[in-house]
């Protein structure tokens, strides 16, 4: 399975807090058990990216078939 940049950004950030001597413990506790709720619950979504991604392939899937319709004869009819 592919993890999105954003969950390995969380997760590279849980690993960081984990280093003992750079941040207070509960504190590092705390925002662990934070991402773990978020990553867990689906809060992350696709990226905006990604979103984009679709609606640009999808723009261009619709802009093909009304290319397609336009240049098809007009007498081409589909027989059931």
């Amino acid at each position: 399975m592919a993890i999105s940049r954003t969950t390995r950004t969380a997760l590279d950030l849980i690993d960081a807090i984990r280093i003992p001597g750079r941040i207070d413990p509960r504190l590092a506790r705390q925002v662990t058990l934070s991402l773990r709720q978020l990553l867990e619950s689906g809060a992350f979504g696709p990226s905006d990216r990604l979103l984009r991604r679709r609606a640009r392939r999808l723009r261009s899937r619709t802009r093909e078939a009304a290319a397609f319709r336009q240049t098809r004869p007009a007498d081409c009819a589909v027989q059931p």
